[in-house]
């Protein structure tokens, strides 16, 4: 295959027919279409005009090496799915709070190792994918988020799990398999047969 258009090659022209960052970006500006993915791209920084497109419903920017996301992921309001999963990333912004609408938040595989109090302002999320971070203990903040039917902490360093998370009421999925789980209370052991 010849690189003269500039692809990456087979496997991206073939799974995502690939297309520069900047394109893709310009062309849900232009038609402001719900959804931009610009994953697997391998960006340090999304580019500003991203921070403005405030009619996504769905952004996904995993397979990237984000270390950071910017306070400006707040102005995004309406979305509903936000995948920032498999990057570089410590910590999120306190800004994340803002974006009420989301209902799923996938920031597995990073090094996630606090939350932000605000991400209990996200009332209408009912799936958190967090496995694979460096969390040490489940945020208070969670217990806030009661349409919350999947939390996945998978792989983390956490040691004990808060009682609370048993009296969640739509909660019926709760990952925490590869954790240093020193103690269990009964009532979550018993829920979600965690021994």
């Amino acid at each position: 295959m010849s690189d003269d258009s500039g692809s990456q090659g087979g496997y991206w022209d073939s799974v995502t027919a690939y297309q520069p960052p900047a394109d893709r970006i310009e062309s849900v500006a232009k038609w402001r279409t719900p959804e931009l993915d610009l994953h697997g791209y391998y960006l340090r920084e999304i580019p500003g005009p991203v921070w403005s497109m405030t009619h996504l419903k769905e952004l996904h920017l995993y397979y990237n090496r984000l270390a950071a996301l910017p306070e400006g992921l707040a102005n995004l309001t309406e979305l509903t799915w936000l995948n920032i999963s498999n990057n570089e990333l410590e910590t999120l912004p306190d800004g994340i709070g803002r974006l009420t609408r989301l209902t799923r938040l996938d920031g597995q595989d990073n090094r996630l190792t606090r939350l932000p109090g605000s991400i209990g302002n996200l009332r209408h999320l009912t799936a958190l994918y967090l496995d694979n971070n460096q969390l040490t203990e489940v945020p208070g903040s969670i217990a806030r988020l009661s349409l919350l039917s999947t939390l996945s902490l998978a792989s983390n360093r956490i040691s004990v799990l808060p009682g609370w998370l048993a009296t969640m009421p739509r909660l019926g999925r709760l990952v925490v398999s590869g954790n240093p789980l020193a103690q269990v209370p009964r009532a979550l052991g018993e829920r979600f047969g965690i021994s």
